[in-house]
């Protein structure tokens, strides 16, 4: 079985994870940044809500690309519009037909049965439903509301964010500090949040409404995942002559996988593994 990386086999969608990776990382320093990071997030997002996973399933787009979709029962809708009492979200990775599989760097690792708070937008096709992937699923875990990088959020009662360790919540001083569930601040903290967008924006302002997800419907991959996987052989097209002697004096791995790109129609996202050792 072969594990393919999107951070490795597109070009396309590099810059895109690692900005995605060094945001976060950036804004786990300061009590401002704190902030800054969970406004951007709710001003991202068409639907907040908080809910329990009760279903994980995959399937394919029709192009062959691998997607999960998660459904969740809807506790409590925080921010936005959606009436049904059960949503379905999907993003990109999975596994493919062949049995390889397809993962992104920053996409979740959901489990059954987790309880999160999640911040979903769905009118950019960005291969996630959750704003920024990742970063927009905050799990609940005993009273603490659990961030991306696996810090705790705490919010206080004058709605300041600050980040605890999990080496802070083990500790015993911590733990007496925070008896009480946080869930509630954050929940408050972010329709706050949310109030101040909507009011900056205006009256004239229409939040885009949140689909459940068909999974029995035909769909089209993340249209950025389907160009970077072109891109390499549109913006260097190498000469037949080259391709020949790359060919004749390269190793038994190296002219199989020539052959494999060119059998793939000049896609170099291979989805299959070499029966040769590579040199």
């Amino acid at each position: 079985m072969n594990i393919v990386n999107l951070t490795r086999c597109s070009i396309l969608i590099i810059p895109l994870l690692i900005t995605t990776t060094s945001a976060l990382a950036g804004t786990f320093v300061s009590n401002n940044g704190h902030n800054k990071v969970i406004e951007t997030l709710v001003a991202d997002s068409e639907l907040i809500f908080r809910g329990t996973s009760t279903e994980i399933t995959e399937g394919l787009s029709v192009e062959g690309i691998p997607y999960t979709f998660v459904t969740y029962d809807i506790e409590e809708v925080i921010s936005g519009q959606y009436f049904e009492s059960t949503i379905t979200l999907k993003f990109v990775g999975g596994t493919f037909a062949n049995g390889n599989i397809l993962s992104a760097s920053n996409s979740p690792q959901i489990k059954l049965g987790e309880q999160s708070i999640l911040l979903v937008q769905q009118s950019t096709d960005t291969g996630c439903d959750f704003v920024q992937c990742e970063l927009g699923r905050f799990l609940l875990e005993q009273g603490n509301v659990i961030a991306a990088n696996g810090q705790a959020v705490i919010v206080d009662e004058h709605g300041s964010v600050d980040y605890m360790s999990a080496n802070g919540l083990k500790n015993r001083d911590n733990r007496q500090a925070n008896t009480t569930s946080n869930i509630g601040n954050f929940i408050t903290k972010l329709r706050n949040i949310d109030k101040q967008v909507l009011s900056q924006r205006g009256d004239s302002f229409k939040r885009n409404t949140v689909k459940n997800v068909d999974k029995n419907i035909t769909f089209k991959a993340y249209i950025g995942l389907t160009q970077a996987s072109k891109a390499p052989v549109e913006l260097v097209a190498p000469s037949e002559a080259l391709v020949k002697k790359n060919i004749s004096h390269g190793s038994r791995h190296d002219k199989w996988e020539e052959a494999q790109v060119k059998r793939n129609k000049g896609n170099p996202v291979l989805t299959v593994s070499s029966p040769y050792t590579q040199q």
